[in-house]
């Protein structure tokens, strides 16, 4: 039987599984025994505390259960079972970041709109109406910067649109064995349409005329020469033989082109934020303009109505911050000692579930 134990012990994934099992097992029992001595612990505490209460007091004893109102992760428990504390002690917290900054943006808001308030009641001085000059005439500055790089941002968008895979496409009237001309070069004007090539012979040599978007003529040779005036050359294959039945069209932009759609869609793009963009600086001028007439002309009843109620308003929006963020506390109400705790660090708290026990006085 020993020897059989040994063999069946000896083989690697028993050996593991019953030490997982072991360890198992200890855990629950370790972890029954805690919560068992923290039970206990926590009645003996209550039991000892109401009735000294009830001998040294004529004030009922009162056993407040803590809960927090609104749910997240547990950042700090500060207290433990026997504390004794005071009223308005924090005794938990939870994860914070986000309420302490809506704190901080409310709390600037509402100075800003105070300081603007006092500004109006006080009166504009000299300075501060140099002040909204200047920054009428950034505003303005800045419009026309806006303006001149919001068209290139569409031009170039345009340009990649118009020169979107450029080739030429015969139309064939009869047979040809002829490899089309390379298109090369950029682009550079702004009107849609099509090149039409054709290829002629004048004595012992060949030449091309084109029609459509330009009109012009070249010689066929096998480096590149302009086609027209707008940027685009065009180069026949070596050893090119002229073929009367033979036409090439260049469409502009190439809406068959793989990337034609892409480029379109940027295109348009760059349309609508052109339009947006240069309203936004068109609005920022009329922004500084109202300020700096205000300034000019004094405070009126009307803004000083105005800028009281958004002193209210941001009061109100830092109030609201300031009670977010004191749902993320558990606070002592009274004196009173720990009697029992019911969450640890890091664990997600549920709102308004009982987490802390607290005896009065």
């Amino acid at each position: 039987m020993k020897q059989k134990l040994t063999q069946i012990l000896a083989n690697p994934k028993i050996s593991i599984s019953v030490a997982l099992i072991i360890a198992l097992v200890i855990g629950i029992i370790s972890s029954n025994i805690y919560n068992k001595t923290k039970t206990e612990r926590s009645k003996k505490i209550t039991t000892e505390l109401t009735d000294s209460n009830i001998k040294n007091s004529n004030t009922a004893v009162q056993d407040l259960t803590l809960a927090f109102p609104m749910g997240g992760r547990i950042k700090n428990v500060l207290v433990k079972i026997g504390d004794k504390v005071k009223a308005g002690t924090i005794l938990a917290s939870l994860d914070a970041e986000n309420t302490l900054g809506a704190i901080n943006q409310a709390k600037g808001a509402y100075t800003s709109a105070q300081t603007a308030y006092d500004k109006l009641i006080n009166g504009t001085s000299t300075p501060d109406i140099e002040i909204a000059r200047v920054a009428l005439n950034n505003a303005k500055s800045s419009y026309n910067n806006t303006v001149a790089s919001q068209k290139v941002l569409v031009a170039n968008t345009l340009s990649a649109t118009l020169n979107s895979g450029l080739v030429a496409i015969p139309l064939i009237n009869g047979t040809t064995t002829q490899a089309s001309p390379t298109i090369s070069g950029t682009y550079t004007g702004t009107e849609e349409g099509t090149y039409s090539v054709s290829v002629y012979t004048m004595g012992n040599g060949s030449y091309f005329n084109i029609s459509g978007l330009e009109k012009g003529n070249g010689v066929v040779g096998a480096v590149a020469v302009p086609l027209g005036t707008h940027g685009l050359y065009i180069k026949f294959p070596d050893n090119f033989v002229s073929n009367i039945n033979t036409t090439w069209t260049i469409s502009i932009p190439n809406t068959q082109s793989a990337n034609y759609l892409t480029y379109y869609n940027a295109y348009n793009s760059a349309l609508q934020n052109q339009t947006q963009t240069i309203a936004t600086a068109q609005g920022a001028i009329d922004a500084a303009q109202a300020v700096l007439d205000q300034k000019v002309a004094g405070a009126r009843s009307e803004d000083l109505t105005m800028a009281k109620a958004q002193v209210e308003s941001t009061q109100g929006a830092l109030q609201i911050a300031q009670g977010a963020y004191n749902n993320t506390l558990i606070v002592a109400p009274v004196d009173g000692t720990i009697t029992n705790i019911l969450i640890t660090t890091g664990q997600v708290a549920t709102p308004n579930i009982p987490v802390i026990e607290l005896l009065s006085k």
